[in-house]
């Protein structure tokens, strides 16, 4: 029997270690303690139930597997005869049924039971062991009711088989088991309010929000719900917590906005809007710092929220609105062909263009009226306007530029010497190569219409050297405006 004790407490070593290494991290150590009783399921046909007693030491974890190991003591008998019992064994319990306050349970075990008959009935077998040792597999259900966060009711029951036929001595070829039943107290000192997931939320509170206790995002945003209820005061039911179409992590981590206001700068444009759209700052109502709110910029002067100068004329845009009130998208208001800086600093009307340049320096004509281009001269029987002819030209560039309506003909002339054929060519590109000049400084082409009249029309006589030299001549006529 030494060999079946010796067995038995290396099985219950082997259990041990196992459970050990196995388990989840405990919680906390549970004491308890549970008095009840026991039957024997044997050959006797009249056992009674008899009084026991188990103390247990286990362990609480935050998963479902706990393990429990315990000492108890009971008697088999009946009138004829009676056994002391006592188990010593190492359960796993599962808890099938887990709440915050209940917990429904199965064990299975293994250990050794020592036994020993103090009544022994007449006509036993003498080879029967009187006190011996034998390995136990219990079986069995509880339940626990938590009235405190540490201490429990525990109620269990449950079928114990040994490994011997000796409990009550008759040999009947059979091992000898027994029934029992206990009530009793768990303490468990270290046992804190559940938080199934650790997202720093208990299940209590969890089931108070609605949000899942075994999942700790349960909005699935990359917050923990712990996080989004304690620290960020977001909804963890909802990712995007103040519906804006961006996610509360993207606001937290990415943008920097606020998760619970859809307009962070509080400037009339949603986060997701400036972010996506606009393209502006959603944690400052004035992206480009140039005095006029996002939204002014947008939605009623049409200007650039991210550009200080939507025009580059070097006003800034507040300025442009606010003190000028010139047009901040039109770099010359008045279009009177110098810029609004260049006018605010000489001190003329940006919005004016009669003051863009004075009366000396523009052609000063009426409807219809005609003048001569004094001062241009060409590149001798060719079209090439020579440098010397810049003065002129400027003032009727002038002209264009400050009176952005006027129509004008320009018309070219020559002297009468030479072929018709090609004085009317030469006019024709003379005239051309004026407007040319005009256009690339920016006026528009259609404004202008170039005729060659070759040597019609003469102002003076052409008799003469001094004669042909006016002749050969560039006038400009007002059509319109």
């Amino acid at each position: 029997m030494k060999q079946t004790y010796l067995i038995t407490l290396v099985t219950l070593a082997m259990v041990l270690a196992f459970s050990a290494s196995a388990q989840p991290p405990i919680e906390s150590l549970v004491y308890g303690l549970s008095v009840g009783g026991s039957l024997g399921d044997n050959e006797s046909e009249n056992n009674d139930f008899n009084p026991m007693v188990r103390a247990t030491l286990g362990s609480l974890t935050y998963e479902r597997v706990h393990s429990e190991f315990g000492i108890g003591m009971t008697w088999n008998g009946a009138s004829d005869y009676e056994t002391m019992l006592i188990p010593i064994d190492i359960r796993m319990n599962y808890h099938a049924i887990q709440t915050e306050s209940w917990v429904g349970y199965l064990y299975a075990g293994i250990g050794a039971l020592y036994y020993e008959i103090k009544t022994v009935p007449s006509g036993i077998n003498n080879n029967t062991n009187l006190n011996d040792w034998s390995a136990v597999i219990p079986l069995g259900v509880g339940a626990q009711y938590w009235f405190s966060q540490n201490m429990a009711i525990d109620v269990n029951g449950g079928w114990n088989y040994t490994f011997t036929d000796d409990i009550y001595p008759y040999d009947d070829n059979s091992n000898d088991t027994y029934l029992c039943g206990l009530a009793g107290i768990k303490y468990a000192p270290g046992r804190g309010p559940r938080d199934s997931d650790s997202d720093g939320l208990m299940n209590k509170e969890e089931k108070l929000l609605g949000t899942d206790k075994k999942n700790p995002d349960t909005d699935g945003d990359g917050l923990n719900d712990g996080e989004e209820v304690n620290t960020y005061l977001t909804n963890p039911l909802n990712p995007d917590s103040d519906n804006d179409t961006l996610g509360d992590a993207e606001e937290l981590q990415v943008t920097k906005t606020n998760p619970n206001n859809p307009d962070t700068d509080g400037d009339q444009l949603r986060d997701a809007d400036e972010l996506k759209q606009y393209m502006t700052n959603p944690n400052k109502p004035d992206s480009d710092g140039d005095g006029l709110k996002d939204p002014d910029e947008i939605n009623t002067h049409g200007t650039d929220p991210n550009n200080i100068d939507s025009d580059a004329d070097g006003l800034s845009d507040m300025q442009e609105i606010v003190i000028y009130k010139t047009n901040p998208l039109n770099g010359d208001t008045d279009e009177g062909s110098i810029g609004d800086l260049e006018e605010v600093e000489r001190g003329t009307d940006p919005n004016n263009a009669d003051d863009d340049f004075e009366e000396e320096d523009m052609l000063v004509l009426e409807e219809g009226e005609k003048i001569v281009l004094e001062g241009v001269v060409f590149k001798s029987s060719k079209s090439d306007i020579l440098p010397e002819s810049e003065e002129i030209l400027t003032k009727a560039l002038n002209t264009l530029l400050a009176y952005p309506a006027m129509l004008f003909e320009i018309q070219g002339y020559t002297d009468n010497t030479g072929r018709l054929t090609f004085n009317m060519k030469l006019s024709q590109a003379r005239a051309e190569a004026v407007k040319t000049w005009l256009v690339e400084r920016g006026v528009d082409e259609t404004r202008l219409t170039a005729i060659g009249h070759g040597p019609a029309n003469p102002i003076v006589t052409n008799d003469t050297k001094e004669g042909r030299q006016q002749n050969r001549r560039i006038e400009f006529v007002r059509l319109g405006q």
